[in-house]
């Protein structure tokens, strides 16, 4: 430790300023600014984040004066555009810093108001940390709504705007009521994607031994449907439905087992829409089934209906539906 310091003395512990306030605590962590600190202390405000700087540039704005200029605006000497982040600049006149809120005004992160007017050749310097605007990157939103659902071979979790005959959960999935005998899905299709998944667990998909059936929906679509048509149930059929009101699966049975899984092609673009499903639903344990047909309406459907032929009737299960990725 040095024994001499010019206008300070050693107290064993601090150098303490000869004739003037004593800095008993050259440093300050709080809320609020210190009272009596001495020349030279440094405060650090402890409940104030630093503003947050995606992207930055630490920038330095150096300008020659004319004089009489009392704000600071516009292109430096090398043509640089004033800019700062307000509350985390730093401004110096010929090298000695300026006080923030006393020796000018800095709000607008592009002015610098409040000077004493500058004489002829002073330099004004500006340094700062400026946050730049990334273009072509996702906000969180965005990037939640695109990748937090996708599923590991590349499909998306759908969110439909409205679901009747059962409930419509927070991620999309949909919760089949009791003893309905439709469930209707809106908002489900969109230009997004332009091939689908539906997948059905749990739950009765059709009590006694009705049919488990899909309509299109733009409002509804009554015409056109193909469906062909092979399950085992003890043995192996194959049967052929045309020009029917609706897309039809085997199903049947009043135990919860049943499972579901269809694909849809292109039911959003104006063609043709294809579907392959299977089906399983515990009656017998057996009876399970898989299909394929057109739809030979060229419209753009945004939505689709679940429905029981017959006296039947859907309970419980989950539907979700999945977007397949277009590689954007």
């Amino acid at each position: 430790m040095p024994t001499t310091r010019p206008g300070f003395i050693w107290s064993g512990t601090e150098w303490v300023a000869i004739g003037q306030e004593a800095v008993v605590n050259p440093f300050y962590y709080q809320a609020t600014a210190p009272t009596g600190a001495a020349t030279g202390a440094i405060w650090i405000e402890s409940d104030v984040d630093v503003p947050s700087i995606d992207s930055s540039q630490f920038l330095r704005w150096r300008k020659t004066m004319t004089g009489g200029e009392t704000s600071l605006s516009g292109n430096d000497d090398s043509s640089l555009s004033l800019a700062y982040t307000p509350g985390y600049e730093q401004l110096y006149i010929n090298g000695v810093l300026q006080v923030r809120g006393q020796d000018y005004t800095a709000t607008t992160g592009t002015t610098v108001t409040g000077l004493t007017a500058l004489v002829a050749n002073d330099v004004v310097e500006i340094f700062s940390a400026v946050a730049r605007t990334v273009a072509d990157v996702y906000t969180q939103t965005q990037s939640d709504a695109r990748f937090v659902n996708q599923s590991n071979n590349g499909m998306f979790l759908v969110k439909p705007t409205s679901v009747t005959g059962g409930t419509l959960g927070a991620n999309g999935a949909i919760t089949v009521g009791s003893a309905v005998t439709s469930v209707v899905v809106n908002g489900a299709f969109s230009a997004a994607y332009d091939n689908y998944e539906i997948l059905w667990s749990g739950g009765v998909m059709a009590s006694s031994s009705g049919d488990s059936q899909l309509q299109l929906r733009l409002g509804s679509s009554t015409s056109g449907y193909t469906t062909f048509l092979r399950y085992t149930n003890g043995s192996a059929m194959s049967v052929a439905s045309q020009s029917t009101t609706q897309f039809m699966w085997v199903g049947g049975g009043s135990t919860g087992s049943g499972l579901m899984q269809v694909k849809l092609y292109a039911p959003f673009l104006p063609v043709h829409t294809r579907m392959d499903s299977n089906t399983y639903n515990s009656w017998n344990n057996v009876y399970l089934g898989s299909s394929n047909g057109v739809h030979t309406d060229s419209s753009s459907y945004t939505g689709f209906s679940v429905l029981v032929s017959g006296t039947g009737s859907m309970t419980g299960g989950t539907i979700r539906i999945y977007g397949y990725n277009n590689g954007a």
